[in-house]
């Protein structure tokens, strides 16, 4: 079973947009392949030099977006699952293209007795801070146990002149 996501490529297609259409407010007029040339459907014609003048002279050339044929891998089995229509229809817009390797990485995630799921106020609080990321709660959690170290270590290099303020005051 072949795990890409690309679909063959079609030998009579260009895959790019006509820059003279878009020139023109045409948008989204694809050019067909003739041999060395391509031509549009509104007859505007490019060769090979041509394009590659196109690009040479700073031009940019839109392509057409490739469809993405999204596969499982070998090793995966397909389950029946419930969902919230609208939450998968969300969720197959959100990960369009890469779907089934978000839903894959994220029933991984699931399955780790590691994770640790923060949601909700919990998360909200989070993002106050700036906190987005499982890196800056790492990072967030050293420097307080930084900074308790940094005042352990004060208390310890202050305590004789503590103690010494103290019996001052005694006498």
């Amino acid at each position: 079973m072949s795990t890409s996501n690309v679909a063959p490529l079609d030998p009579s297609r260009s895959y790019i947009f006509c820059p003279r259409c878009e020139q023109d407010g045409h948008e989204g007029v694809e050019m067909r392949r003739d041999a060395h040339r391509y031509i549009c459907p509104l007859m505007h014609e490019l060769d090979l030099q041509a394009v590659q003048r196109l690009i040479a002279s700073g031009r940019k050339l839109h392509m057409v977006p490739l469809i993405q044929e999204e596969r499982p891998s070998p090793n995966q089995v397909q389950q029946k699952v419930w969902v919230h229509p609208e939450t998968w229809a969300k969720l197959q817009t959100k990960f369009k293209g890469r779907f089934l390797v978000t839903l894959d990485v994220f029933f991984n995630l699931l399955a780790d007795d590691q994770i640790i799921f923060i949601s909700g106020e919990d998360a909200t609080k989070l993002r106050r801070f700036g906190i987005t990321s499982g890196k800056d709660i790492v990072a967030m959690a050293e420097a307080r146990k930084e900074l308790e170290e940094t005042h352990r270590a004060l208390i310890q290099r202050l305590s004789p002149v503590f103690a010494a303020a103290q019996q001052a005051g005694e006498l």
